[in-house]
């Protein structure tokens, strides 16, 4: 009896080992494509964002919901989140709503920093809730960049 389930334990090892190694997902590349502000309060504002994602993939990919934190000068302000079910195809692109909230007292601690500054970074990280064949997968991603204010603006993923 030991044996066998002994065996059956080694069978299984380059089972499993080989199928989280074959889900290799590329995150998907995200872009900001609006953002809509739709109600302010004394401390928060509150709105939409588009997010585009990019599949990279040779297979399509089963987005479950979405949640990033918004960066400027490396100081997180705010969070957007989506519980919106998508499918990106294959080596192609959707967009997405999400909600954005921004923290105005975050905000607020930058101003002196940005009363000289000629450029403003920003970093847009977090995950990418995929279904596999698995179950749910959080992929990380990552945009970030720089606002200078003299006009150009520089995009990183």
């Amino acid at each position: 009896m030991r044996h066998s389930l002994a065996a059956l334990l080694l069978a299984t090892i380059p089972l499993l080992t080989a199928g989280c190694g074959s889900l290799g997902l590329e995150p998907p590349d995200l872009t900001l494509v609006d953002l809509q502000l739709e109600d302010m309060t004394m401390l928060e504002t509150s709105g939409r964002v588009t997010i585009r994602l990019a599949n990279s993939n040779p297979e399509p990919l089963q987005v479950d919901g979405m949640a990033f934190d918004l960066r400027l000068d490396g100081r997180r302000i705010g969070k957007a989140l989506s519980d919106e079910k998508v499918e990106v195809p294959r080596l192609s692109t959707v967009t997405v709503d999400a909600e954005l909230n921004v923290s105005h007292l975050a905000i607020a601690t930058l101003i002196p920093r940005w009363t000289e500054a000629e450029t403003v970074s920003y970093e847009l990280s977090g995950k990418v809730y995929v279904l596999t064949d698995f179950g749910r997968r959080g992929l990380r991603v990552n945009r970030s960049g720089r606002f200078d204010f003299a006009g150009d603006v520089e995009d990183k993923p």
